[in-house]
């Protein structure tokens, strides 16, 4: 697979993604990191990442970004890696989305316990007023 159709596919997929409901920050934050909205905006708006954010985001999927250098007319070779890399293409959407759920799910779920503690203190704040 060449970088430009990953980077295409992932474009992609973060699109499709977004258009579903997902914010542009939910999917960073899972791929490259909460610092890294700057490069994420430029990726949808069509600049391609390099193989650094590449491998940070195939990373959070938990794939290795391993180059392959193929002779032009190696038709063979060509499709011994896209073979290669057809598990993360089919998975990859929903592997997404489950992480994302996931990180929704933790993010607005308020333990028991946590909310216990918090009305704790606030009666207790309320008692020494």
């Amino acid at each position: 697979m060449k970088v430009k159709t990953l980077n295409d596919f992932l474009r992609n997929v973060f699109k499709q993604l977004i258009d579903d409901g997902y914010t542009k920050r939910q999917i960073c934050m899972l791929t490259l990191g909460a610092q890294s909205e700057p490069q994420f905006d430029g990726f949808l708006q069509g600049k391609d990442f390099g193989i650094k954010p590449l491998s940070k985001i195939l990373d959070a999927f938990g794939y290795n970004f391993e180059i392959g250098i193929v002779k032009k007319d190696n038709i063979e070779n060509e499709k011994i890696i896209n073979k290669l890399n057809d598990p993360f293409l089919e998975n990859c959407k929903s592997t997404l989305i489950n992480s994302l759920k996931d990180q929704i799910t933790r993010s607005t779920t308020i333990k028991s316990e946590d909310l216990d503690n918090i009305s704790i203190e606030i009666i207790n704040k309320l008692i020494q007023e």
